[in-house]
């Protein structure tokens, strides 16, 4: 009898272990998820801004000489 009382008991243990490891694991692997897409969204962010800049025009050297000179830069 007190076999089967302590094969219960263990049996309890083990499986509430198990259930704390299966939690943090999902834990874990939901971190590390938001962590790849934070990384991703930061990249499309970065290539979005570059494209941005890509398409500013940039003055002549004259004219950024001409400007400053009349204080407008």
């Amino acid at each position: 009898m007190l076999a089967v009382l302590v094969e219960a008991a263990l049996s309890a243990f083990g499986n509430v272990l198990l259930d704390f490891f299966k939690t943090w694991k999902a834990s874990e692997d939901a971190r590390a998820r938001g962590r790849a897409e934070t990384v991703q969204d930061a990249a499309v962010e970065a290539l979005k801004v570059e494209r941005d800049m890509g398409a500013v025009e940039m003055p002549e050297r004259d004219d950024l000489l001409k400007r400053l000179r009349e204080g407008l830069a």
